[in-house]
């Protein structure tokens, strides 16, 4: 996502112009590690980035990862406990009528 401007307000609402529209987020605080902020001033100021910029795309990329993985976990808990089954390819394509389209 391209932001265009990021503004926020004392009451912990941010708004983000972005290249579609206005979109909403929330503001929150984190304590990091002074060498990872340095890290971030450092890859900023080399990049004409801001630090928010970097955070973000870490969080979107690191939180994707991290939702397959719990997901699939639970998914594999779900299976062995019988809350959940698995099919077979030919189930599938039974079930959706595939059959003649392979």
């Amino acid at each position: 996502m391209m932001f265009l401007n990021h503004t926020c307000t004392t009451r912990n609402t941010c708004s983000t112009l972005t290249a579609g529209g206005y979109d909403m987020s929330k503001s929150i605080s984190v304590r990091l590690p002074k060498e990872l902020v340095d890290r971030l001033d450092n890859l900023a100021k080399q990049t004409g980035r801001t630090k928010t910029y970097y955070i973000q795309e870490a969080l979107l990329e690191k939180v994707s990862d991290l939702e397959l993985v719990y997901l699939a976990q639970k998914r594999e808990e779900d299976l062995r406990a019988g809350r959940s089954k698995t099919h077979t390819l030919d189930e599938v394509i039974e079930a959706n009528g595939l059959a003649d389209k392979i």
